[in-house]
């Protein structure tokens, strides 16, 4: 009888800590079709960079460090990269609209162009540049200006849903390491290669 009550109590024991431990996600985030992945899957690190193109240094963090980091862990299948939208601005939602209709092969090409020419305060020049990229894609967007259309997409609809989450990342840029948000580590060289080694 003894074994069968230190059986039932530490069976209880587990069952509460797994209710009570911290879920490594407790926010959901968006769906891959919005995501821009490189890298091998199999790597033994996954980085995921919540971004908006409206925040000045993730765009100069992209320009200045991230050549640097895909050549040495993401070419080299250390780390499985994510880089996932923080859909707070304008142009970040048309990025997104665009992004479900690229296959995840094109994404990568797209979203470089697009970091190339943005510009961070000035949405109406966004719009044009999106609104171009996305002909040269073969995108058929052609109401990304249209702020009641954009209100119709599906991508504003997840982009909302995301954005009432009190527990996603505030801070943008914001790296999430092998499932944990470090909100203060920005993904620089110097902080990727800290957080890999």
């Amino acid at each position: 009888m003894t074994q069968i009550k230190a059986i039932i109590s530490s069976s209880f024991f587990f069952f509460l800590c797994f209710i009570a431990a911290p879920s490594l996600h407790a926010f959901e985030r968006l769906s891959e079709k919005y995501t821009i992945s490189l890298g091998s899957s199999e790597a033994p690190h996954q980085i995921t960079e919540y971004f908006s193109l409206s925040c000045p240094l993730c765009i100069k963090l992209l320009k200045t460090d991230f050549r640097d980091i895909y050549t040495q862990y993401i070419e080299t299948k250390q780390v499985y990269w994510t880089f996932h939208p923080d859909p707070q601005d304008i142009t970040t939602l048309q990025l997104m609209v665009c992004l479900e209709k690229l296959p995840q092969s094109k994404r990568w090409a797209f979203f470089w162009e697009v970091v190339q020419a943005v510009k961070v305060n000035n949405p109406g020049r966004n719009t044009f540049l999106l609104q171009e990229l996305s002909k040269r894609f073969i995108l058929h967007v052609p109401l990304l200006h249209d702020i009641q259309w954009l209100e119709t997409t599906e991508a504003y609809k997840k982009a909302y849903q995301y954005i009432q989450q009190s527990d996603a990342p505030i801070e943008i840029p914001s790296i999430e390491f092998n499932g944990l948000i470090k909100e203060k580590s920005l993904p620089t060289k110097k902080s990727i290669q800290e957080l890999v080694q």
